[in-house]
């Protein structure tokens, strides 16, 4: 099994942590080598296997769950199984709310809405390489000025 990666993806991170803990081996591949293409739903995580969504690559983290769950070729026993329906609820809504809240509310504020997490990380980490060089900008580490790099 391989170590878990670093990733800055909360749905990656999810996904992964998920196959680790039901013993499924995978192949990881970091989006910065992929760069997306041929990604479902122009996001990640997305997976392929011979055996989910007839051998097409799906996209999103509890699809992915759910039908790695419900695949017998995978024969994984469902986590959360001898839970009550209570805890189900408990555990779904917890879900949805780091989900949904915090990832929306912190993660996507820090990665995006502060220019200097954005201008100084976010895009050298994804974008720098897809961006044409006129739009190429990067946050300078001595003055911290946006700059556009020719």
């Amino acid at each position: 099994m391989p170590r878990l990666p670093a990733d800055t993806s909360p749905a990656c991170i999810k996904l992964l942590a998920f196959l680790r803990m039901v013993g499924v081996e995978y192949e990881y591949v970091p989006a910065r080598e992929h760069h997306m293409l041929g990604a479902p739903k122009a996001k990640i995580p997305f997976v392929w296997h011979k055996n989910l969504n007839g051998g097409k690559k799906m996209g999103d983290s509890q699809f992915v769950i759910d039908a790695l769950l419900s695949t017998q070729s995978f024969r994984i026993q469902d986590p959360d199984a001898a839970l009550t329906p209570e805890q189900h609820a408990i555990g779904m809504a917890v879900r949805c709310m780091l989900e949904e809240s915090l990832y929306f509310g912190a993660i996507i504020q820090m990665r995006w809405g502060v220019a200097r997490s954005f201008w100084g990380i976010t895009l050298d980490a994804y974008f720098k390489d897809l961006l044409p060089n006129p739009l190429r900008c990067r946050h300078q580490a001595e003055g911290g000025e946006v700059v556009v790099s020719d």
